[in-house]
């Protein structure tokens, strides 16, 4: 009996390369003719020819030989990002999108991500370009270096090979509501094109069907101490990453992980500012009215977000052909609609944590002691993790798994105190070491990912279609 199940098969220049999985479900290639020598020392051989170990090396080699592996800018085409914080997740991305008209990002991970599970860049491109080899999928993807602070963060995922770079000047920020007024005028006149500033926006008028705006000097003021500083920030970062990257790339720049509400004028001024330096971006991640936590529905009013959004999506459409962004993407099933009839053709969405919530889904029908484990460990240090994320949770509501059933461990999954609980704890859960330093739960989840892998990729098509489904149909 053969050691190795091959599951699909590629040729190109007189070789074959085919994708291999062994009884424990752990994937490898196999090469076969004048190409395999490129891949350097084998680790076995096959009837597919020589093997070599799924890891960067073979990957990266792998997309240098099918252009079809290269990522690709999304560039005005409605997307979808689909953070995989494991690396396992994208036979199952592509089961769901592959129904739907919408370009899909990968490869979507922060440098926060990445840090707090311990992944280089190189690994996160590499886990999710051999699931578009595995799966043979030769539609396009795209790689979202996501929230990216600083020079280094962008050579090191340019380096990588990423096409989409989102710029997160949140730090540059400053809450102007927080203000007196005093404080507010001195930091304006800190600026040095203050006067310039409010030469520039002195009697313009902004209309459009749903809205009429005129600036004032407090209107310049305000968004001026507000935004100036992480639009200067903007503009460091772009010259950054046209520096490390040669060819076509997408820029996103996101103000949405920030205490108070975008207004429409601001959203002008930012809009104004960026294109008058020239900044070539392609989306905007606003921070809208209502709240966006992780892993659960929208909270809020839905009138008044379907009123404000129209007023962003007119002001997008009149001062640019940029698309709006939506970050904390996941679960927001009740929006989506409002995305999908507002801006059919100018949206990105990001998903991450609801991903991972699948696969410790399958975690719960598979092996519901380990789950349990998680689940506990978890809320252990939910006070902790939770820390750089916005969650109203309060920890004595959350709902325990004494009221499940051991079996149906699953439907926990379901309620939105649990899946805040373990959303927010990924990092910790994924990286935590035992005194022998033993991975506590890592080695497992992936074993049991592994062995169930097609369930996995079921539920993941389920959940990520519902998703699709809202924004598309």
């Amino acid at each position: 009996m053969d050691e190795y199940e091959i599951i699909n098969s590629f040729q190109k220049e007189e070789s074959t390369f085919s994708g291999l999985e062994d009884k424990n479900g752990e994937e490898f290639l196999g090469v076969e003719g004048k190409l395999s020598d490129e891949f350097g020392k084998p680790i076995g051989k096959h009837s597919s020819g020589k093997i070599f170990p799924k890891n960067v090396k073979t990957v990266y080699k792998l997309k240098e030989i099918f252009s079809w592996l290269e990522p690709e800018a999304t560039k005005g085409k409605p997307s979808f990002g689909f953070g995989d914080r494991i690396g396992l997740a994208t036979p199952g991305h592509i089961r769901a999108v592959e129904n739907f008209d919408v370009f899909p990002v990968f490869a979507q991970q922060s440098i926060r991500e990445m840090t707090r599970t311990n992944r280089k860049p190189e690994a996160v491109l590499t886990d999710a370009v051999w699931g578009v080899f595995r799966e043979g999928y030769k539609n396009g993807f795209g790689a979202d270096a996501d929230h990216l602070k600083t020079k280094e963060d962008v050579e090191k995922t340019a380096n990588a090979g990423f096409k989409m770079f989102t710029c997160d000047p949140g730090d540059f920020v400053n809450n102007v509501q927080d203000m007196d007024e005093d404080s507010v005028y001195k930091s304006f006149k800190k600026i040095p094109e203050s006067d310039d500033l409010l030469l520039k926006y002195e009697d313009e008028v902004y209309k459009s069907e749903n809205f009429e705006f005129k600036f004032n000097e407090e209107d310049v003021i305000q968004a001026a101490v507000k935004y100036y500083d992480a639009i200067e920030h903007a503009g460091r970062m772009f010259k950054w990453v046209e520096e490390n990257i040669n060819g076509e790339f997408e820029y996103e720049i996101s103000v949405d992980e920030t205490a108070y509400l975008t207004s429409p004028k601001e959203h002008i001024f930012i809009v104004r500012e960026l294109l008058d330096r020239n900044i070539d971006f392609d989306n905007l991640a606003l921070r809208f009215v209502g709240e966006f936590e992780k892993g659960i529905d929208y909270k809020g009013d839905l009138s008044e977000f379907i009123s404000e959004f129209k007023i962003h999506s007119e002001i997008s459409q009149k001062l640019g052909s940029y698309k709006l962004s939506l970050h904390s993407g996941s679960d927001k099933f009740s929006i989506y609609p409002v995305f999908r009839d507002i801006i059919p053709e100018r949206f990105h969405v990001k998903t991450a944590g609801t991903n991972y919530l699948e696969a410790l889904r399958v975690i719960a029908d598979r092996e519901p002691d380990l789950f349990e484990k998680i689940f506990d460990f978890s809320l252990e240090n939910f006070e902790k993790e939770r820390e750089t994320y916005h969650i109203s949770l309060n920890i004595n509501d959350v709902v325990t798994l004494s009221e499940f059933d051991s079996n149906d461990y699953s439907e926990s999954l379901n309620r939105d105190s649990i899946r805040q609980v373990l959303h927010v704890n990924y990092g910790a859960v994924l990286t935590a070491k035992d005194n022998s330093g033993e991975f506590k739960f890592y080695d497992d989840i992936i074993e049991i990912l592994r062995e169930n892998k097609y369930l996995h990729y079921k539920y993941l098509n389920k959940h990520l279609s519902k998703h699709l489904e809202k924004l598309t149909e």
